[in-house]
């Protein structure tokens, strides 16, 4: 996914097996950067709990380290990214 992406124009931070704040870092550094578009692609596991979805780093501890959907669209939307 990582070539084809680049391959297409896109500056990509591939992050493997991310731990939560992996994850949070990669997340906050997509929302820096100014662009009129992005893409966040996440192929890992993921739950929903009362209507929202989160996803799950490696080795999480359930109770207190998922990331939430909304973080990644906030920052999106922070970037300037519709």
């Amino acid at each position: 996914m990582k070539t084809v992406l680049e391959g297409l124009g896109f500056q990509v931070e591939l992050i493997l097996n991310g731990s939560l704040r992996q994850m949070r870092q990669g997340v906050r550094n997509l929302g820096q950067k100014s662009s009129s578009y992005g893409f966040f692609y996440y192929s890992g596991h993921g739950l929903q709990y009362r209507g929202d979805t989160y996803l799950v780093p490696v080795n999480a501890d359930l109770g207190s380290e998922a990331h939430h959907v909304q973080q990644v669209l906030d920052q999106l939307e922070e970037g300037g990214t519709s």
